[in-house]
């Protein structure tokens, strides 16, 4: 039975609370700290990893979503894609330009984060879904579009704060290094959102 999105989100998932379980009492403090960090950002990648599988195995055989249909290509992926076919037709080979077409896609869309609330809508769009935000609220009681779009931002700007700046704590003369501070419980509850999260994105 093959792989699906949500199977391969899971995955991810499974691993970010694997690293909590590292977080104990005979771990060095700040290791267990970075634990933590490393769970969350391996939690929002589980999110990514949704959107790009789901994306990727967008049918291509009938018109596409417009957003999926303006994704930006490397002209070098194309001239490949039509070399191959130029090359396949003179040596009578059977040619399957649209799994090389997908294999384009799937390198393009790695470039791309679907993290925050406006890229994972971006992300839905190419998937041919809009006006999403409520129907993932009714999915997720008591939480309302906005809420769901405030939790997802703040969960997306402390993995961007601990993937791009090291979770440094920002001062305006700083005399030492600090760092955030961040809470096995605090890293928990944002996984269990995010998986129910994700969940409520595969059963749209």
């Amino acid at each position: 039975m093959p792989v699906t999105p949500l199977d391969a989100a899971t995955d991810v998932m499974s691993r970010a609370r694997g690293l909590l379980t590292l977080d104990v009492a005979s771990t060095p403090q700040i290791l267990r700290e970075d634990l933590r960090r490393a769970a969350l950002a391996f939690g929002v990648a589980s999110l990514d990893t949704y959107m790009h599988w789901a994306i990727r195995t967008t049918a291509l055989d009938g018109p596409l979503p417009k957003k999926l249909a303006e994704l930006e290509v490397p002209f070098g992926d194309m001239l490949a894609i039509a070399r191959d076919a130029v090359t396949a037709r003179q040596d009578d080979v059977n040619h399957r330009p649209t799994v090389k077409a997908r294999n384009a896609l799937g390198k393009a869309l790695v470039t791309q984060t679907f993290q925050s609330p406006r890229s994972i809508e971006r992300g839905l769009q190419m998937l041919g879904k809009t006006n999403v935000w409520s129907r993932l609220a009714s999915q997720l009681p008591p939480a309302t579009a906005v809420d769901l779009k405030e939790r997802l931002g703040n969960i997306a700007y402390r993995r961007n704060k601990i993937v791009h700046e090291g979770d440094l704590t920002r001062l305006q003369r700083p005399q030492k290094i600090k760092y955030e501070q961040i809470t096995a419980a605090q890293v928990a509850d944002d996984l269990d959102w995010l998986e129910a999260f994700i969940k409520a994105l595969a059963a749209l």
